[in-house]
C-alpha cells in the first residue's frame, strides 16, 4: 500500500458500537440513575414529625410528592400528629378568639379586617398609625377572596365593629377556580377548604366544600368512603386538580418522578392563568373576574345591611400594577363603599416596597395604613340606613 493510501486508511473512523455495547452502556446509565434516585430519597427523606421544619435540601427533593401523600403527612389522626399549618384558614369554628369584640376604652373606631397575612400586616400598621383605633384581624394563609368572604360571613354578628374590611390579594385571584389550599399550592399545600363561587342564572352562587373545619376534614380523610367523597368533590369543582399530581402511589418514592411532578405543577398553574389574564391584565367577563366582582358586591351589601361601613382593600403584589382597581373600582363606587388600591401608595414597580418573600415592607404598610386612616376619617362610620349614619369621626 502506498504511503498516501496508508495515511487515508489510518484516518478512517473506528467502527461504531454494536447493539451489545449500546445495551451495556444504557444498562449502566439506568443503573446509575437508579442509584442516584434512591440515594437522594434515602439521604434527604421528609421529616418524620410534621411539626419539624424540613431543611432546604429536604424541601427540594420532597416538593414533588403527591398532594395526597403531603396531606397524609400534614393532617394526622390527632392534633399532636398534625402540622401547625393545618390548623389555619378553616372557616369553622369561626375565628376571632382573643380578638376584640368591642371598642377598647378610649377608642373612637373599631375596624375588622378579613384577609390573609398581607391584610394582617396592614391592620397592625393601622393600629400603630392610629392608636385610637381598635383592630380585629381574621385571616387565612394566602386566602383568596372566596375564602375571605366565607371567613367574614362566619364572623358576622360576633363583634361590634364600625368598619369591616374585605381584603383582595391579586396573586390569589387564580384560587377563585379552586376549592382548597392544597391543589393550587403544590409545593406547600395548605390543608383547608372553602366555597367555590360561580355566576349562575340568579347571580352569584356557591358550592360548599365537604369540610369546613379541620375536624370534619380529618374525619372524612381517614375514612375510605369519606376520602373518596373529598377527592370526587375536588375533581368536579377544583380546576387545579390533576390525577398525576394528586394521587399517592409508589412513584412518590422516586426522586426523578418527584422533580417531574413539580415541573408539571408549575406549567399547569401557568396555563390556567390564560383563563383570566391577558397581557398582564384581568380579562373582563372571565369567570374569576365575574366571581370576584360578585363577591365584592355581596360583601358590600351585607355590611351595609348590618349597619357597618364596608371597605375593600385591593392588595397588589408581584408586578400586578393596579389591575384590581380596574375590575373592582366600578362595583365599589357604585355601592358607595370605600376602597383602596395599594399600588397607588406603594407601586409594585418599585421593588423596595417588597420583601424577598413577596410581602410588603413595614414602611410601605405604614403608608397604606395612613391612606386608609385618611379615608376612614373623611366620611361617616356607618351606612346611611342606620341611626348612627351621620356620625363622622373627628379629623385625625
Amino acid at each position: 500500500m502506498s504511503r498516501l493510501n496508508s495515511s487515508i486508511s489510518s484516518s478512517e473512523p473506528p467502527a461504531g458500537l454494536g447493539w451489545g455495547d449500546s445495551a451495556r452502556v444504557l444498562a449502566w446509565t439506568l443503573a446509575w440513575l437508579a442509584v442516584i434516585d434512591v440515594g437522594a430519597s434515602v439521604a434527604f427523606p421528609p421529616p418524620g414529625d410534621p411539626k419539624e421544619r424540613p431543611s432546604a435540601l429536604q424541601s427540594y427533593f420532597q416538593y414533588g410528592r403527591s398532594i395526597e401523600d403531603k396531606l397524609d403527612r400534614l393532617v394526622g389522626r390527632t392534633d399532636s400528629e398534625t402540622a401547625p399549618i393545618a390548623f389555619a384558614g378553616w372557616i369553622d369554628p369561626p375565628q376571632g378568639e382573643g380578638q376584640p369584640r368591642t371598642r377598647a376604652a378610649g377608642s373612637d373606631l373599631m375596624v375588622a379586617f378579613y384577609g390573609m397575612s398581607f391584610s394582617g400586616h396592614v391592620g397592625e400598621a393601622l393600629k400603630e398609625a392610629e392608636p385610637s383605633f381598635t383592630i380585629r384581624n381574621i385571616a387565612g394563609p394566602s386566602a383568596p377572596a372566596s375564602q375571605v368572604l366565607a371567613l367574614y360571613e362566619a364572623d358576622r354578628g360576633r363583634h361590634e365593629g364600625d368598619v369591616v374590611v374585605l381584603s383582595v390579594l391579586d396573586s390569589a385571584v387564580a384560587a377563585l377556580l379552586a376549592t382548597n389550599g392544597f391543589c393550587r399550592n403544590f409545593d406547600g399545600p395548605l390543608p383547608y377548604m372553602f366555597p367555590r363561587y360561580y355566576i349562575g342564572p340568579r347571580g352569584l352562587g356557591s358550592h360548599e366544600p365537604p369540610a369546613r373545619s379541620l375536624a370534619e376534614f380529618r374525619t372524612l380523610w381517614y375514612d375510605p368512603e369519606g376520602r373518596a367523597r373529598v377527592i370526587d368533590d375536588i375533581r368536579k369543582w377544583d380546576l387545579y386538580y390533576t390525577p398525576f399530581l394528586f394521587h399517592k402511589s409508589l412513584l412518590d418514592e422516586s426522586t426523578v418522578v418527584r422533580l417531574l411532578r413539580r415541573a408539571l405543577a408549575t406549567g399547569g398553574r401557568k396555563s390556567i392563568e390564560g383563563y383570566y389574564l391577558a397581557g398582564g391584565r384581568f380579562i373582563e367577563g372571565s369567570e374569576p373576574v365575574r366571581c370576584l366582582q360578585g363577591i365584592v358586591d355581596r360583601f358590600i351589601v351585607q355590611a351595609q345591611a348590618d349597619g357597618k361601613r364596608p371597605f375593600v382593600l385591593m392588595i397588589q403584589d408581584g408586578t400586578s400594577g393596579s389591575r384590581l382597581q380596574a375590575v373592582l373600582g366600578p362595583t365599589i363606587a357604585g355601592r358607595g363603599a370605600l376602597g383602596l388600591n395599594t399600588d397607588a401608595v406603594c407601586p409594585t414597580s418599585e421593588s423596595a416596597n417588597f420583601l424577598p418573600d413577596g410581602h410588603i415592607t413595614h414602611e410601605a404598610n405604614r403608608r397604606i395604613a395612613e391612606a386608609m386612616a385618611a379615608l376612614l376619617r373623611s366620611g361617616p362610620v356607618r351606612s346611611a340606613s342606620t341611626p348612627a349614619a351621620n356620625r363622622g369621626l373627628p379629623p385625625g
